[in-house]
Parts: structure tokens; sequence; C-alpha cells
């Protein structure tokens, strides 16, 4: 196992999972997404030829590092929100199943 400076292996860096075309088909569908790194055949150097079509355009760089930022930002906060609430749900799941099996034991308490 080769690791880099941040501890990732080196191998994985350029790996994608690949999935089936239904699959795919079925995320799609669920998912909808018109956003080019969704896409399964996104390819990163047509993706920045596309931001930064000639070289005067490169003088921008900095108003599209800030959206990207700013993108990610709101990615990590709706992840972290998204985390949370599955937090609560398992909570609350445990919850709901704690006071099924005390109405389980008084049902079974009365039938005695």
């Amino acid at each position: 196992m080769d690791l880099d400076d941040d501890g990732i292996e080196d191998e994985n860096i350029n790996s994608h999972i690949e999935f089936p075309a239904e699959v795919q088909n079925a995320i799609e569908q669920v998912l909808p997404s018109t956003d080019p790194l969704d896409h399964p055949d996104f390819n990163a150097v047509d993706y920045i030829n596309m931001l930064f079509p000639t070289e005067q355009s490169l003088s921008n760089i900095d108003d599209v590092t800030g959206r990207m930022k700013m993108k990610i930002r709101q990615l990590d906060d709706e992840i972290r929100t998204v985390v949370r609430g599955q937090t609560s749900v398992g909570q609350d799941g445990r919850q709901a199943l704690e006071e099924a099996q005390k109405a389980i034991k008084q049902l079974f308490a009365r039938i005695k």
C-alpha cells in the first residue's frame, strides 16, 4: 500500500466507481442533475476548458474558485444537515422500538 502525503492510497486517487447502465439510469431518474460533475462520462480537462476557454478567461480564476468554494460550503452544510437528520431518525427509531417492546410486555402481562 503506497500512501501519499495526505495518507491516501495512490492507486485510489484516480479510481472511480462505474455503475451498470440500469443503475445509472435509476439514479438519474431519482436525482436528476444538470451539473457536468454528476455525469458518468465526466472529463476534468473538458470541464476546465469549458470554464476557461481562452487564455484571457484565466483572469477570472479568482471568481471561479470563489464560486466553487461557496458551492463546497453549501454542500458541506447540506451534508451536515442530512447526517444530523439521520442521527435523530436513528434515535427516534430506537425510542419507538423501546416503546413497542414495553407495550408488548404490558400486553403479555394483561394476557397472563
